[in-house]
């Protein structure tokens, strides 16, 4: 699609230009307009189980590559959402990487840095190991919280960034113990769902509690 004059899509604007579109219309129930103005909001959820990322995502990725994100949505009526996203010239296609298939961005990609990964599922931390491998990162797999400890304080060996999945007990107690193991590691909580992120049973230490992710 061709535009000639600036195209607002939600709260944003779009300059004019040659866009590509895609449209997902369900036909449930929809949404009423105090929900249509907050569905895009980081922690908004209207289901027991979401976490409220999902769509707040969604709407960063498409604003990080140039395009935006419309809703169209009634009660009754069911939602559509319509994504553009500017078209460009691909670029050439780097030798040895499979056909069909872009490889990130240079900046995206690591250099061969060390991310530790917690995941108490020792079949799906294999796959995470192979993701942030194929991102250009050394990945460590551990399935416990006393084994990422351990390896946070193996001498010579450095992490540029501790990744927690789907632990066996709460995230934030396994991050209030990574801190004291490493006070400056950035921590990253990646769930599916908010429920899977469980408070601390216990308060923490002070010195703990000062540092802990927020």
């Amino acid at each position: 699609m061709e535009s000639k004059d600036a195209v607002r899509l939600g709260s944003d604007e779009l300059g004019p230009g040659r866009y590509a579109t895609l449209t997902v219309t369900d036909r449930g129930r929809g949404m009423d307009g105090a929900t249509r103005e907050r569905i895009f909001e980081p922690f908004f959820t209207t289901r027991p189980e979401g976490n409220g990322l999902g769509l707040a995502t969604a709407r960063e990725i498409v604003r990080e590559h140039g395009g935006a994100i419309s809703v169209r949505s009634a009660p009754g009526e069911g939602t559509t959402f319509e994504v553009w996203l500017p078209c460009a010239i691909p670029e050439s296609r780097p030798s040895g990487s499979p056909p069909g298939r872009q490889l990130p961005p240079a900046s995206l990609r690591g250099d061969g840095e060390a991310v530790l990964i917690l995941d108490g599922d020792g079949r799906r931390l294999l796959r995470l190991e192979e993701i942030v491998a194929a991102l250009g990162y050394e990945p460590v797999g551990v399935t416990r919280a006393e084994e990422a400890a351990r390896s946070l304080g193996r001498p010579g060996f450095e992490f540029v960034a501790a990744l927690i999945c789907q632990p066996r007990s709460s995230a934030f107690e396994i991050s209030a113990l990574l801190r004291r193991e490493a006070p400056d590691l950035p921590i990253i909580l990646a769930t599916t769902s908010a429920a899977d992120i469980h408070p601390l049973s216990s308060p923490p230490p002070a010195s703990a509690r000062s540092s802990t992710v927020p």
